[in-house]
């Protein structure tokens, strides 16, 4: 091949001066491979003057590392052949580098090969710019197909709330439709609130602003809250369920939403990857201090090779054990980061496809006087229920989007509350010094006046001491930093008829016990 660099000249033909100038490091090596010269910038790689070098062996010179890949090339020209090529080196005494590298014979006129000459080249800089510029195209990469992910995934729940939609604006749905059609626009309208939450709380746990309210809880009390959660997947599913739970509380200290969420994602998971009409075993044990959850499925199973990364995050299940169900890899993801959060392991085995699996969430638990506390909180909250029952209440809704507003007060009014909706903070402030609502929903993102300079300037009030101010914000309360304290409490957008109605109802029962 064509080498534009003729060592042999360079060696013969130049002064000593220029040759050592060169930015490129040229050696000349006996048919031994010994070194028979070396110019000033090849010698200083290795640490020594070119005298000092003569005679070393390669093998030697560069290291057991470097000589297996410099082997065979080597060899190829002592046999007469002209090679180039690039490749990662590691060197003894500059460590990695990536080099161009050209072996070419040492030949007299008669074509007899009396040894050759290495050229090397460090191209470590460029190499570390296209490596970066790879990794850059990598990410690129994989942000478009997480996008087009959730694109589609997003689109699936949205093309049948779309279908009944268009149904029932036709008119000629009987009350049966009816029926079936607001339970699909729920039950899709669950599945999207999931992904997005899923989105969030990846992104959250790893900006280190996940919040966790840990308090002493009773596994046995949260596995069956899952279970009630997951009823209608599994029931869709026709899934048998098999639950083993001890007679006695099993206390953990953790999270109750984020154990919740841990459980169901879990039996999720399992219900997506299980035919229709198969098993599903739910168990519940401690010992030694721990407490330990296994959910087991008679489902489709796990590759020993995909076992590991699993709960990666926008990882699924290998293609062939794709589920029309779908989704963004990120409910495993969610399960480990949110058990280790809590002082927890997650395991998962597998005996292969078709065979099943089983996922075991392992939590410490608690000592009895967390158990003791446990159950005087629960009496507390019995008596509470008992002395006062909920009423309704004059809530304020604040929005800049007049869709929210009237679509909030319609479900309130539904629920029992004199709603009324106002779309900024200065209109939000004048109502409520006029006539203060029992209950403000105030949105955080509103146009010139924010909700949090809306909550700042009413907390200078009088009328706020009598209302609850509630934040609706489609980020975590965390988000809101210290601003976090001008509020009593935090919803997540969009919050449903079940988040609401427990704020209302304990709202309601507090003003009943007040009164």
């Amino acid at each position: 091949m064509q080498v534009e660099i003729k060592p042999k000249a360079l060696v013969d033909n130049r002064p000593r001066a220029q040759v050592d100038t060169r930015p490129v490091l040229i050696a000349r090596m006996t048919p031994a491979l010994h070194v028979s010269f070396t110019n000033a910038a090849y010698a200083d790689w290795f640490g020594a003057p070119p005298p000092a070098l003569l005679g070393t062996p390669v093998r030697e010179l560069v290291g057991e590392a470097a000589y297996k890949v410099l082997r065979e090339p080597l060899q190829q020209s002592l046999a007469g052949e002209a090679v180039r090529f690039d490749a990662w080196l590691t060197l003894r005494a500059v460590g990695r580098r990536y080099c161009r590298i050209e072996c070419i014979p040492d030949q007299r006129e008669d074509g007899e090969t009396i040894g050759l000459f290495a050229l090397i080249t460090d191209l470590t800089p460029e190499a570390g710019l296209h490596e970066q510029t790879q990794g850059l195209e990598m990410a690129g990469q994989h942000r478009n197909e997480v996008l087009s992910r959730i694109g589609h995934e997003l689109r699936n729940p949205l093309t049948s709330v779309r279908s009944v939609l268009d149904q029932l604006f036709l008119g000629d749905a009987d009350h049966v439709t009816h029926a079936r059609a607001l339970q699909l626009i729920d039950r899709q309208t669950r599945h999207m609130e999931r992904l997005v939450r899923d989105l969030l709380d990846v992104a959250r746990i790893r900006r280190g602003s996940i919040e966790l309210i840990m308090a002493p809880r009773d596994l046995r009390e949260l596995v069956q809250e899952s279970l009630q959660a997951m009823e209608v997947v599994i029931g869709e599913h026709r899934h048998q369920v098999q639950v083993e739970l001890p007679d006695a509380p099993v206390m953990v200290c953790a999270d109750e939403t984020r154990l919740v969420q841990v459980v169901s994602n879990l039996l999720d998971n399992a219900a997506k990857y299980t035919d229709d009409g198969g098993q599903i075993s739910v168990r519940l044990r401690s010992d030694e201090g721990v407490a330990r959850l296994q959910i087991e499925d008679s489902g489709c199973g796990i590759e020993a090779d995909a076992i590991t990364g699993l709960f990666d995050a926008y990882s699924q299940a290998p293609p062939a054990l794709h589920r029309a169900d779908g989704g963004l890899g990120l409910g495993l993801t969610l399960v480990k980061q949110l058990v280790e959060l809590q002082g927890g392991q997650v395991a998962v085995y597998s005996d292969g496809p078709q065979c099943g699996s089983l996922f075991e969430v392992s939590l410490p638990v608690t000592s009895e006087r967390a158990k003791q506390v446990k159950q005087i909180r629960k009496l507390a909250a019995t008596t509470a229920l008992d002395t006062g029952s909920a009423s309704g209440l004059r809530v304020l809704v604040v929005d800049d989007n007049a869709e929210v507003v009237k679509a909030m007060i319609q479900l309130l009014t539904v629920m029992g509350h004199q709603a009324s909706g106002v779309s900024n903070g200065s209109d939000a402030l004048a109502t409520i010094a006029v006539a203060p609502p029992d209950l403000v929903l105030l949105d955080i993102g509103l146009p010139e006046m924010d909700g949090i300079e809306v909550a700042r300037r009413l907390s200078g009030m009088a009328a706020r001491a009598s209302v609850k101010l509630v934040a609706m914000s489609g980020y975590a309360a965390g988000t809101l930093g210290d601003a976090a304290a001008l509020f009593d409490a935090h919803l997540l957008k969009p919050a449903g008829r079940d988040a609401l109605g427990a704020l209302l109802s304990s709202e309601g029962r507090k003003r009943s016990l007040d009164r």
